[in-house]
């Protein structure tokens, strides 16, 4: 297993562009999994704000692997997540999507529905009852 970190933080530029990008030059044979935040997951422009482009939206378009990228929103139950916000980055609690759970009557699953991508930009979802932030390995 090959391990890249892809963000280009503040790096001048689109950063989600930038993200596609890297993801492209490292890209290996055979299968990838890119583990990102919802924002930079989705698969439809305007998510988020008009005109926005993901860094997986660029992703299928700089590759043409438009049939094999399966795109995953996250929901949790709770818990706590570690976000960079325009606050800066901290541990901060997380939206809770408990009734997704309950709907379902599940713990801990994976949803894949052709339907959502058009209406929501994700082929589906991983859901979590819990979740408990992960401090980063190297402080800025």
């Amino acid at each position: 297993v090959n391990i890249i970190c892809f963000d280009a933080g503040s790096a001048p530029g689109d950063r989600d562009s930038l993200m596609a990008v890297n993801l492209v030059n490292n890209m290996p044979e055979g299968q990838m999994i890119v583990l990102t935040g919802n924002l930079h997951a989705s698969l439809k422009k305007g998510y988020w704000q008009p005109g926005f482009r993901s860094a997986i939206y660029h992703l299928k378009s700089m590759t043409g692997l438009d049939d094999k990228i399966i795109s995953l929103n996250t929901y949790v139950g709770g818990g706590t997540i570690w976000n960079c916000m325009q606050d800066g980055c901290r541990e901060r609690e997380a939206y809770s999507n408990k009734a997704i759970g309950e709907r379902y009557g599940y713990t801990n699953f994976v949803v894949v529905d052709e339907q959502m991508e058009a209406q929501e930009g994700y082929s589906g979802f991983i859901y979590f009852d819990k979740v408990t932030a992960s401090r980063p390995i190297k402080e800025k």
